[in-house]
């Protein structure tokens, strides 16, 4: 189904307009659990939605379309994410299927529990996506390679949820993907997180090797580059980084931070 709308970008390219993209090398998704709500249950804001999970008609309605709109095969693709409720941190990083058969409930039922306990506050990882349509996107020239993450950090205030691995992983898994022969050629995939990106967003003097460019370099090690992060461990930091250089300051040394911090505000 993506060739369509490829070829009416590529259609639009031709005419001249300006077109841009990015894409993550995985083939799931994040976003808050509550999605599954159909748009009856999902009204009014945040109270109306709660409101509506406490009342037991309307709770009882509620899952009985869920679970006549999903099957048991659906309910294996999702994981939670991070929780907001003491209570729920236990599940952060299972599977939904899992969780319910800890709650002893159906995973329609699970899903009400976990979003009603922590406020619509529940993440989920909706493992959906076609494996050759995200190949397929990433291949194409005006397509950058983007994390569509926050800031997040192994330790500290930053730590403290259950991100998607595309929040540490993006970047190393995709030259690791490019290194391995799996999508575009190594010097493409640098292309597509360094100069593309700067001329997209017309960041003058960034994203590529020259006399007089600012100096934002990575140095890896192409033999051991590799990603650790996944859905059960999504802080982990990749190997195979060995040097970073942000606006020339050396921030990361023999894979060690060394505390000397070059950023600067882009805006």
């Amino acid at each position: 189904m993506i060739e369509p709308a490829l070829s009416r970008i590529q259609a639009a390219l031709d005419e001249g307009v300006d077109v841009a993209a990015d894409r993550y090398p995985y083939t799931a998704s994040c976003t808050d659990l509550d999605i599954l709500f159909p748009a009856w249950a999902a009204a009014g804001g945040r109270e109306a939605v709660l409101a509506r999970l406490r009342d037991p008609a309307q709770r009882l309605r509620l899952r009985d379309e869920l679970m006549a709109d999903h099957d048991e095969a659906y309910w294996q693709t999702v994981t939670i994410g991070s929780t907001a409720h003491p209570e729920s941190l236990r599940f952060q990083g299972q599977p939904l299927i899992t969780v319910a058969e800890t709650l002893g409930m159906h995973p329609a039922e699970a899903v009400l529990h976990l979003t009603e306990r922590d406020d619509l506050r529940t993440a989920a990882f909706f493992h959906g996506m076609s494996e050759a349509n995200m190949i397929r996107i990433l291949a194409q020239p005006w397509v950058m390679l983007g994390s569509d993450a926050s800031l997040r950090a192994p330790t500290g205030p930053l730590s403290h949820d259950w991100p998607h691995p595309r929040a540490y992983g993006t970047f190393p898994r995709f030259l690791r993907m490019a290194l391995d022969g799996q999508t575009v050629s190594l010097p493409e995939a640098i292309r597509k997180m360094t100069s593309l990106p700067a001329r997209t967003f017309n960041l003058i003097g960034r994203g590529e090797l020259q006399q007089g460019a600012i100096a934002d370099v990575l140095i890896i090690d192409p033999h051991t580059l590799r990603e650790n992060t996944t859905f059960a461990h999504p802080h982990a930091l990749a190997e195979g980084i060995r040097h970073v250089f942000v606006n020339g300051v050396h921030t990361l040394r023999d894979g060690i931070i060394t505390g000397q911090r070059g950023g600067r505000f882009l805006g």
